[in-house]
């Protein structure tokens, strides 16, 4: 197998800041610092730039598992860039002490980089495992809030609500696996997806799509989304809410470009779509909270998306990876705004 490491220019980056920040949580913690961490968003910066110079470039790799495209390039340079927001915006997290803003930022890291192998992964465990690994970091800092009780709820609640969404898309693996007797996507694409011809097939993939609609907060799977934004830091719950979304929304993309608009995993996302778009919308209505409601409009976002989806057409695919680049780069704003109207006020008070 050989390797041509001009197409994994933003991983790379990606795996030298996490090298760089892992050299720095063994420093000794306590009164020392454990250094400087400003570096960070500035080299996130490189991602980016090697995103876009790498944009037009395509190949595959590691036995056709892995494939770089436009498609893949896109979402890694929109990944990097909310990287970079967010470390930039993470430098002055109030519940994160110095001496551990650099633990922090790790896992930051280390669930972009999940997500950037999410972007290109092109075969149904490559895709669980990318997953996985961006799920576990998320899983570690959405409980860091000094003594609030509100975050062990958020952190319980992603955590309980993640696993059994994971365990469900990877028994639906397994049904796809049984049926189709392969996990290449070129190759399921060739596969019939209708239920009279694979009933077995069908479950399956429904079921793992169940594990990225969790991740995209669609109803019924949304139950952790304004639990989470309330329960969390301000800077976690920006991460949380726009970067995971655009690993859920590539993978959808490929997941269903395997699909025929008039089969019945399709009517069954149309509902789905129409169902969160409703139900977070009138459910928004009734918070008092900023934060809640911005996680109820995640929820109506989230079935908007799914229209794009559902026209299973070019035009329509594009359409939702571009809506929810935007919805992301919105939500991150609206926190972030919310984050500065919060440290504001505690100015005032303390004046």
């Amino acid at each position: 197998m050989k390797v041509d490491f001009s197409l994994l220019l933003p991983e790379l980056v990606q795996i030298l800041i996490i090298l760089g920040l892992f050299l720095q949580t063994l420093k000794k913690s306590g009164t020392e610092k454990q250094g400087c961490v400003c570096w960070v968003p500035c080299v996130a910066l490189a991602g980016i730039v090697a995103a876009l110079f790498s944009i037009k470039l395509t190949g595959q790799m590691f036995w056709g598992a892995y494939q770089i495209d436009g498609l893949s390039q896109f979402f890694k340079m929109a990944i990097a860039l909310g990287f970079a927001i967010a470390s930039l915006n993470a430098m002055s997290a109030p519940t994160v002490k110095t001496d551990q803003r650099a633990d922090y930022l790790l896992f930051f890291a280390l669930s972009s980089l999940g997500l950037m192998l999410m972007a290109s992964s092109s075969e149904l465990i490559t895709i669980y495992l990318s997953l996985e690994i961006a799920s576990y970091s998320l899983y570690a800092i959405i409980p860091i809030r000094n003594d609030d009780p509100r975050a062990a709820e958020a952190g319980i609640k992603y955590i309980l609500f993640g696993a059994a969404a994971t365990a469900i898309a990877l028994f639906g693996l397994s049904y796809i696996l049984a049926s189709q007797n392969t996990t290449y996507l070129h190759l399921l694409a060739a596969k019939s997806w209708a239920w009279a011809d694979s009933p077995l097939a069908v479950v399956g993939l429904t079921l793992f799509l169940v594990g990225f609609f969790f991740k995209l907060a669609l109803f019924p799977f949304h139950f952790w989304c304004p639990d989470v934004y309330d329960g969390t830091t301000n800077e976690t719950a920006a991460f949380a809410a726009t970067l995971p979304k655009l690993g859920a929304v590539v993978i959808l993309i490929r997941l269903v470009g395997l699909l025929k608009p008039e089969i019945e995993i399709i009517t069954v996302m149309a509902i789905l779509s129409a169902a969160s778009m409703t139900f977070g919308n009138l459910a928004a209505l009734i918070q008092t909270d900023v934060k809640r409601i911005l996680g109820y409009s995640s929820v109506a976002h989230a079935g908007y998306v799914l229209v794009g989806l559902v026209a299973a057409s070019a035009a329509g695919l594009s359409a939702a990876g571009f809506l929810q680049s935007d919805i992301s780069a919105h939500e991150s704003d609206l926190l972030l705004g919310h984050l500065q109207l919060v440290n504001r006020w505690q100015e005032s008070d303390v004046g």
